[in-house]
């Protein structure tokens, strides 16, 4: 199977942060944290910007696939198995999963798996589109 490294994005170790990390067991192969404060772990000063932190983030991977979540996510139960499908379909080089809101019920697609490349990067500072990469739509939910 493919290297997946689930790239999680934290202000500060804690339960939800644990959440994130088990949804992610079965799938990725290395999970690497980045907090926004300093946390004993990888970190990158927040300064204000989601991009900055999300692309630092990207540079700590250097092969196989990114997952990328934040703390407060999680995947759905069965996530794993359609993941490894699809990774090992070959049918893309990037996936948008569904993110859904509990507290509103909002859905939106957000690529969020994508095999690593130095030219794929983020760009808007508050709601951070991926550029440089083409995706198809994986049947997969991130709970937020």
């Amino acid at each position: 199977m493919a290297e997946v490294t689930a790239l999680i994005f934290a202000q500060a170790p804690g339960e939800e942060l644990d959440r994130c990390l088990r949804s992610v067991d079965g799938i990725a192969t290395q999970s690497i944290v980045v907090y926004s404060a300093p946390n004993g772990g990888i970190h990158r000063d927040w300064n204000d910007a989601f991009d900055d932190l999300y692309n630092f983030g990207i540079e700590q991977v250097q092969q196989g696939w990114i997952l990328h979540l934040n703390s407060d996510e999680r995947l759905q139960d069965g996530a794993q198995k359609r993941i490894a499908k699809a990774i090992q379909s070959d049918s893309a080089t990037a996936f948008s999963l569904t993110r859904e809101e509990r507290e509103t019920g909002g859905r939106s697609d957000l690529v969020r798996l994508w095999k690593a490349d130095r030219q794929v990067r983020y760009s808007g500072t508050v709601f951070p589109v991926l550029e440089g990469v083409k995706s198809a739509r994986l049947d997969v939910k991130i709970f937020h």
